[in-house]
């Protein structure tokens, strides 16, 4: 929502905020609560603040991009997604500005031109900041280094997978599979994948820790 400039995101922030407090509450009166009650009353959260948020609050967000001709794919980063290294963070900053940038409207007759672009861009991105991740991790001895670098192995065989069909297909197939790998290389990879080496720093930092209070 933030993303796209959305008029009703305070409101929004509002509920979001009631359907935490809500849950909040019904998990501190559980041990208190026979089975049958604890059933009724999820199901009737389910309902009030699932159901009727999806179906009237977020369904305004649809009709809201309809009217104001927003792309449907808008990528906002926000300091949450960091994983703590200073060069790694910027390029994956820079991974959100592509993927913003490759879902904006163009004429029809640049869009061809344009997903061109957005995938050789996208080639030479994963290319550099695959090597500088996979130095970092390395550096850190994160334990799960080799399993990471198979996963950018997959994402660079479906980059060039696709970059090999694309002359061949129709602009609105190839605008749909660029829109799946982007999402999943962004969210999956990012948002999943990368958080685990905040983890793992994290991990070595409690160590650490453990290991002065115990010289002390």
């Amino acid at each position: 929502m933030q993303s796209i400039k959305y008029p009703e995101l305070k409101t929004q922030e509002i509920e979001h905020k009631k359907i935490i407090s809500s849950m909040n509450l019904f998990i501190k009166k559980l041990p208190k609560m026979k089975i049958l009650d604890i059933e009724k009353e999820l199901a009737h959260f389910v309902q009030i603040w699932f159901i009727s948020h999806i179906v009237y609050e977020d369904k305004k967000i649809t009709q809201w991009i309809n009217q104001n001709d927003i792309p449907e794919f808008s990528f906002c980063w926000i300091n949450s997604y960091k994983i703590g290294n200073t060069t790694i963070d910027a390029e994956h900053q820079e991974l959100f500005e592509i993927a913003s940038e490759a879902f904006k409207e163009v004429h029809n007759d640049e869009r061809k031109n344009k997903i061109r672009k957005t995938l050789n861009k996208l080639f030479k991105y994963f290319q550099n900041h695959f090597e500088n991740e996979e130095e970092y991790m390395v550096s850190i001895k994160y334990d799960k280094t080799e399993e990471h670098k198979d996963i950018h192995t997959d994402i660079m065989n479906k980059l060039t997978n696709i970059i090999k069909k694309s002359p061949k297909m129709s602009i609105e197939d190839l605008e749909d599979i660029l829109s799946n790998f982007i999402e999943d290389s962004l969210v999956n990879h990012i948002l999943e994948e990368d958080k685990k080496i905040t983890y793992w720093v994290e991990f070595l930092e409690d160590i650490k820790e453990s290991k002065e209070l115990k010289e002390l």
